[in-house]
């Protein structure tokens, strides 16, 4: 029985993503001193791709635009630009929204990680304690 609670435990510590870790020791730090509060950023773990989300939906579908209505030829150069700064600002907030949904759900599933690895510290630190309390009674 102790084989597999070690094994459970080196299983679960072995686990640990480098990115993670600071944000896990910043939580236990709040719970250790309790009165100060350690802000934590979220958002810090975020790929930082994720801020190129909105550009290149801007670039993409402004050229496609500027590309088909210039070769369409029915519009005078005035009318030209107009459309595709028009559609710049539409595709920007097009990209805009996308990308905060994408930043939602990125810091959504950081924090989910982080829980999981509190949990799993929990665990881990639990059945330390029955390995203990098991290898103190047998002696």
């Amino acid at each position: 029985m102790s084989d597999d609670i070690k094994e459970k435990r080196d299983e679960i510590l072995s686990r640990k993503d480098p990115m993670v870790e600071n944000i896990v020791k910043a939580i236990r730090l709040n719970e250790k001193k309790g009165s100060q509060v350690v802000k934590i950023n979220y958002k810090v773990l975020i790929d930082p791709k994720v801020k190129l989300i909105a550009p290149f939906i801007m670039l993409g579908g402004t050229s496609v635009i500027a590309v088909y209505t210039f070769l369409q030829g029915n519009y005078s150069k005035e009318k030209w630009f107009v459309i595709v700064f028009s559609t710049m600002v539409l595709f920007l907030l097009l990209g805009t929204v996308l990308q905060r949904f994408v930043e939602k759900f990125e810091v959504d599933a950081v924090k989910r990680e982080i829980k999981q690895r509190l949990d799993e510290e929990d665990e881990a630190e639990k059945l330390k304690e029955q390995e203990n309390e098991d290898s103190m009674g047998q002696e």
